[in-house]
């Protein structure tokens, strides 16, 4: 088959010619691997996000009305999906100042050097938690 544009690889694709799925694909994956990358920093993370943003794309090419480019629409895909990851992991953590600050007072023992800054914000917070 011959490579043409973005454009006409969707049309094939939605007319279900899969040699142009695949070079569709091929043509958006590191784009996607980058971004992932980028958003979630840890390159086995990034990989999984790619496959399943590319899956995303795939099930839902039928849908791509051509009102933007195909990297343009399949960004939004994986933005959007990017974007619900890091929404869920902060979500995991519900994170509160009281355990946050008992979480800085479980780490600091005063011997180790890399607990110096947090120390110090410590005895901010103590000093101030006092004045009241």
């Amino acid at each position: 088959m011959k490579l043409g544009t973005d454009a006409d690889l969707i049309e094939a694709a939605r007319a279900g010619d899969g040699p142009a799925l695949t070079a569709l694909i091929e043509r958006l994956r590191d784009e996607i691997y980058r971004l992932s990358l980028r958003m979630l920093w840890h390159p086995e993370d990034a990989a999984d996000a790619t496959q399943e943003i590319l899956f995303k794309v795939v099930t839902s090419i039928a849908r791509f009305r051509g009102e933007s480019t195909v990297r343009t629409w399949a960004f939004r895909i994986a933005t959007n999906h990017l974007l619900n990851i890091r929404r869920s992991r902060v979500e995991e953590q519900s994170l509160t100042f009281e355990a946050f600050a008992r979480d800085l007072a479980d780490g600091i023992d005063g011997t180790d050097a890399s607990n110096r800054p947090r120390l110090r914000v410590t005895r901010r917070i103590r000093r101030c938690s006092r004045r009241k």
